[in-house]
């Protein structure tokens, strides 16, 4: 998966940056005060291109509970990220426009 140095989320423009494994606890983080997902970085062994993806979704996720206040316990937040990106990748879903 190609991961974008920018995405928007309701209209909000999310600066994606690629850290250092030290940098973060865990393989993504949401920071909501400078709108900035982060996620480790994908030459890591440790964690295959999938967890990364996954993790992408994950900080997506985060960060639509965060904006709408919707008050997700954490679990909820990891098996929605996880049950939707086995959903789209065993199902090469792409959502792309058809013509």
């Amino acid at each position: 998966m190609e991961i974008p140095n920018n995405i928007k989320i309701l209209g909000k423009s999310i600066t994606i940056k690629k850290t250092h494994p030290v940098d973060i606890d865990d393989s993504g983080d949401w920071d909501s005060t400078w709108l900035v997902i982060r996620l480790e970085s994908l030459d890591d062994p440790k964690f295959p291109e999938s967890k990364v993806a996954e993790a992408f979704l994950h900080e997506i996720i985060e960060a639509l509970n965060d904006f709408c206040n919707l008050n997700l316990p954490h679990q909820t937040i990891s098996t929605l990220s996880e049950g939707l990106f086995q959903v789209i990748r065993s199902n090469n879903l792409k959502f792309e426009d058809y013509d």
